[in-house]
């Protein structure tokens, strides 16, 4: 009866064990099994992930693209711009500076008329005082006597 026990158990202990061995390999392939599907879905989503990205990528450089010509025209409206604002600013400069020459050479032409305005009339008013001393002393001459001259409308 010991060949018997010892029989039933190691065949029993043998089966024991190849159960485990089995169940073992059972759960390592559900779990190589998992793995492959978790794996699978991973790499498909990243396709579309990649698939996203690249679409993205072709709407960012159209719309860059359109960006980079209108940047191009708009520099280019800049700078003639920049020529144009130049080229008027060296022209208001000259034309200032004209201005100016020509108002100070008003302003010293208003002047100058200003003095002979004055000095023509202090030489009108120094002949006509000459004048009338002459025509009392010639009045004085023609009439020695008459000491109040009717001739200037005093009597």
């Amino acid at each position: 009866m010991l060949i018997n026990n010892s029989f039933f158990f190691f065949f029993f202990s043998f089966s024991f064990l190849f159960l485990l061995i089995y169940s073992v390999e059972e759960e390592l392939k559900r779990k190589k099994e998992a793995i492959k599907k978790k794996l699978l879905e991973k790499y498909q989503k990243n396709q579309e992930e990649a698939s996203n990205l690249a679409h993205l990528k072709l709407e960012l450089d159209k719309i860059e693209s359109g960006m980079v010509t209108d940047i191009a025209i708009l520099r280019e409206k800049i700078d003639k711009k920049d020529r144009e604002v130049t080229y008027l600013h060296k022209k208001y400069k000259n034309a200032e500076e004209i201005y100016l020459n020509s108002k100070k050479e008003y302003e010293k032409a208003s002047n100058e008329k200003i003095k002979l305005t004055e000095h023509l009339s202090i030489i009108i008013q120094e002949n006509e005082s000459r004048k009338a001393a002459k025509l009392e002393e010639l009045l004085h001459q023609l009439d020695p006597e008459s000491t109040n001259p009717t001739w200037l409308g005093f009597e």
